[in-house]
């Protein structure tokens, strides 16, 4: 059979054909299976094509398959079309655990993807009785499949770990780091924020109310987009806010976030939060407390965070703002401050232990009751224990062992000297 590996062009001009960048990463690999089903062939007289779609779908059985949300297929291709535009592996890519978890899922799942469209083609093609087409098609799910094997379920693959290592080595493990959470903890207060942005030369005056929204509520980027509003009730300024990611089952329809400003000990009484719920009553007095933002004003509110500080961001201030709530507010107003519609999500956000204190949280009022969900998703080691109890379990049963009957009490009482 002939495949897309005996040509020599790094570009194939198929569009389903393996990219150059990939076979030329994997020519070894994809040289010795195009040997081992020579071999087998001529061992056992069947047809190559056979022995290679027996081979693609062996590996397609041991990927096993899955039903991702509409939205979480969208954001798969956009990784994996920047990926292939980059000519990058997840592995090359990623700087952290996480984000390396991400890409690998994307690219797994389009590059899955890929291989089955490939065998479908080449299953109606072979219908159709067009003999050249079902063969070149075979042969580029072969090669995918080859590759894909080698990145995702070779024992001899490269792992994340070996990459964390290396960066360690190098002394760059802590450069690989982009956590929100760990940006959360670090982040400047709102009155920081206030005077770190003021110093930036040229800076339009718009991004300083959203960017306080922002550090003063913790709420989303989507939120803002569809519009907030601020209300001044004497001492206090509330944000009533329109959700994202609201359905069904999930989310908050609007809720209204209530706070105060905290002052540092000093005489001033500046340095928290003071400054910047006072630029916030200001706008209101002057007719602008409809805040809303375009993908324009975001990104100039994302980059001028950055530049305040690098790695900060609007998603740093969700977590340093739930860190606050979490240390002086119970599960459900957390759980109402955050937008969620149980007390669960807001574990993935912020921790007790982390509140600085530069937002006093008064109340957060949502539209909808929140569920007490008491089953919280299981840690890691729960998780194992679980998997070695039924693994046990199983193993119990498969020998029809039953548990030894214990001996009967001693009803006469103990033996007196």
């Amino acid at each position: 059979m002939t495949t897309p590996q005996d040509k020599d062009s790094s570009q194939p001009s198929d569009a389903n054909a393996l990219p150059g960048w990939l076979r030329n990463a994997h020519k070894t690999t994809l040289r010795a299976t195009r040997k081992e089903l020579e071999a087998e062939a001529d061992r056992t007289g069947a047809e190559i094509g056979v022995l290679a779609d027996r081979r693609v779908r062996a590996i397609l059985e041991q990927a096993g398959s899955t039903t991702p949300a509409a939205a979480t297929i969208a954001a798969y291709r956009r990784d994996y079309a920047r990926l292939m535009a980059e000519q990058r592996t997840p592995l090359e890519k990623a700087t952290t655990f996480q984000h390396h978890n991400r890409l690998r899922s994307a690219f797994r799942f389009c590059e899955a993807e890929a291989i089955r469209s490939l065998r479908l083609q080449a299953e109606q093609a072979r219908k159709a009785k067009r003999y050249e087409d079902m063969v070149r098609w075979t042969g580029q799910a072969l090669e995918r499949a080859t590759v894909f094997h080698a990145m995702f379920l070779d024992g001899n693959r490269t792992t994340w770990g070996a990459k964390a290592a290396a960066l360690r080595a190098a002394g760059d493990g802590k450069k690989a780091g982009k956590s929100k959470r760990a940006a959360g903890r670090r982040a400047p207060t709102p009155d920081q924020l206030l005077v770190g942005l003021a110093n930036q030369p040229g800076r339009s005056s718009r991004v300083e109310v959203p960017a306080l929204c922002f550090a003063l509520f913790g709420v989303r980027p989507a939120e803002l987009c569809k519009g907030a509003r601020l209300v001044v009730d004497g001492e206090r300024l509330s944000l009533v806010v329109e959700g994202a990611k609201v359905d069904a089952v999930r989310g908050q329809k609007t809720r209204t976030l209530t706070i105060t400003a905290t002052r540092t000990p000093s005489a001033a009484g500046f340095g928290q939060s003071l400054m910047a719920v006072r630029v916030l009553r200001e706008a209101v007095a002057a007719g602008r407390a409809w805040v809303q933002l375009t993908d324009a004003d975001l990104a100039a509110v994302r980059r001028a965070m950055r530049e305040v500080q690098p790695g900060l961001s609007p998603y740093a201030y969700r977590h340093a703002r739930a860190s606050d709530a979490k240390a002086g507010k119970d599960r459900a107003t957390v759980a109402a401050w955050m937008g969620h519609s149980t007390d669960r999500a807001q574990s993935y956000y912020g921790s007790r232990r982390s509140g600085s204190g530069a937002v006093k949280v008064e109340a957060a009022v949502a539209s909808a009751p929140v569920r007490a969900v008491k089953t919280l998703p299981m840690t890691l080691a729960q998780r194992l224990a679980k998997s070695e109890a039924n693994k046990h379990a199983k193993l119990a049963a498969r020998a029809g062992h039953r548990p030894a009957a214990t001996s009967a009490p001693n009803r006469r009482g103990p033996r007196l000297r």
